[in-house]
C-alpha cells in the first residue's frame, strides 16, 4: 500500500555546517591511520545474488591488511536515468577511495523499463546487506557505510538514507538477515522529491522507471520519492545541485532539503550557481566538500564510541 504524499513547504531552508574542528579531524586521522598504505586489491563482479535471471554483482576495492582497523566503506551508485550506466565505469574511483582510507565499492542494479520501481531500490539494499554480511572479508566497518550517487544514483542513495531497514523494499530474499541502514549519503543532482515543474511531470525517464507517468500515477510516484519517507531517523546527507540543471530541476533538491530541515535531519546543502546537471564534472571540488562532511560525521561517531 503506497504511502500518502507528504505535503511540505517548498521554501528553501539551507543549513551550512560549521568548520570542522582540529580535534575532529585528528580523531578521523587516528581512526584511519592506514590511509594511503597497502596495495589496493580490486574484487570484480563479486556475486551478490540472483534475482530471476539476473545475477547482481558488485565491485570492491580494498587496501585493508590484516591487523589494521576496519575501514569505512564508500559505495558508489551510478546514474543513467535508472536505465543505463555501469559499475565498471566507477572502478578507478573506488580504487582511489581505497587509497584514501575507505573500502570502495560500486554496485549494479536492474534497469528500467524491463524492471520498474521498486526493483532498483531492492537491488541497492541487497548490495548494502551483502557488504555487511561480508564485512570481515573486505575489511569494512559495517557501521560506517556511506553511499554516493549522482542523478538517478542519487535518488537510490537517498532511498537508502531515508528508509533504512524499516521499509517494504526487501522482497527478493537476498541477505535479509542484515540491515540495509547506512551511515550517511552523498546526493548529487538527484530527483529527490516531487515538484511542480514540467521537467518532473513530463519526465520520460521517470515514467519508464515507474512504469507510468507521474501525473497518471501520483501515489506510485510519491512512493518512489525519497521525500515521502523523510523523518527524524534518516541518515545524514550531503546534497548538491546546480541551479541551471535542465535534466533534474534544482527544485527537487530544494524541496527535499526543506523536508529534512523540518524533520531535523542532519544534512548539508550546496546549491551551485550557474551549474548544470553534470556538477561532478564541472565542479569536482564538490567531492572534497562532501568528504569533509563525511569525515566530520565519522570523527564524531568515533569520539562518541570511544567515550562509552
Amino acid at each position: 500500500m503506497f504511502l500518502k504524499r507528504l505535503v511540505i513547504k517548498a521554501e528553501l531552508l539551507i543549513r551550512f555546517c560549521g568548520f570542522v574542528s582540529v580535534l575532529l579531524f585528528a580523531s578521523f586521522a587516528c581512526a584511519n591511520k592506514n590511509d594511503s598504505t597497502g596495495t589496493v586489491k580490486l574484487y570484480s563482479d563479486v556475486p551478490v545474488g540472483k534475482v530471476g535471471e539476473v545475477t547482481l554483482t558488485i565491485d570492491i576495492a580494498s587496501a585493508h591488511t590484516a591487523g589494521n582497523a576496519a575501514r569505512p566503506a564508500l559505495v558508489i551508485i551510478h546514474g543513467g536515468a535508472w536505465r543505463r550506466g555501469s559499475k565498471e565505469s566507477k572502478r578507478k574511483s573506488i580504487e582511489g577511495y581505497a587509497r584514501k582510507g575507505f573500502v570502495g565499492a560500486a554496485l549494479m542494479y536492474r534497469f528500467a523499463p524491463d524492471y520498474t520501481f521498486p526493483a532498483q531500490v531492492e537491488d541497492v539494499k541487497a548490495a548494502i546487506r551483502f557488504l555487511k554480511a561480508n564485512a570481515a572479508t573486505y575489511g569494512i566497518d559495517p557501521n560506517r557505510i556511506i553511499v554516493l550517487g549522482t542523478s538517478a544514483g542519487a535518488h537510490l542513495a537517498a532511498m537508502l538514507a531515508v528508509t533504512g531497514n524499516n521499509d517494504p523494499f526487501a522482497t527478493h530474499g537476498l541477505w535479509e538477515s542484515e540491515s540495509a541502514s547506512i551511515f550517511a549519503a552523498i546526493l548529487l543532482a538527484g530527483p529527490l522529491a516531487e515538484f511542480e515543474h514540467p521537467s518532473y511531470r513530463n519526465n520520460q525517464s521517470l515514467a519508464m522507471f515507474l512504469g507510468a507517468k507521474p501525473s497518471d500515477a501520483p501515489e506510485l510516484a510519491a512512493a518512489a520519492m525519497p521525500i515521502t519517507y523523510a523523518d527524524e531517523t534518516d541518515s545524514p546527507m550531503f546534497i548538491a545541485h546546480g541551479d541551471a540543471d535542465t535534466v533534474v530541476n534544482v527544485q527537487a533538491s530544494r524541496v527535499f532539503a526543506s523536508a529534512l530541515a523540518k524533520e531535523k535531519v542532519r544534512y548539508e546543502y550546496r546549491e551551485l550557481a550557474g551549474a548544470g546537471h553534470a556538477i561532478a564534472k564541472t565542479h569536482p571540488d564538490i567531492y572534497k566538500q562532501a568528504l569533509q562532511f563525511i569525515k566530520q560525521l565519522i570523527a564524531e561517531a568515533n569520539k562518541k564510541q570511544a567515550g562509552k
